[in-house]
């Protein structure tokens, strides 16, 4: 008997991460980790004034996430 990983068993999606201000994406990622929050701040920085201590939902408010299928280049990010 195979054994299939975790990551094998679930649906190969991605998350596409737009900045609500500029209507372009930022990020596009399996899972939104530490280095993508990262990536949301600094951006929300250059963009927003985002406050170096902003609060996670903080730095989230100022992005649109939508699940995308993977590969999918002409996905259209919507709120979640």
């Amino acid at each position: 008997m195979s054994r299939v990983s975790w990551e094998e068993s679930v649906p190969a999606k991605n998350f596409a991460v737009s900045c609500k201000g500029r209507k372009q994406p930022v990020v596009t990622t399996q899972r939104i980790r530490d280095p993508e929050v990262a990536t949301l701040r600094t951006h929300g920085r250059e963009c927003a004034d985002l406050a170096d201590a902003a609060q996670l939902g903080e730095v989230l408010s100022l992005f649109a996430v939508a699940r995308v299928e993977k590969g999918d280049a002409n996905a259209r990010t919507s709120s979640r």
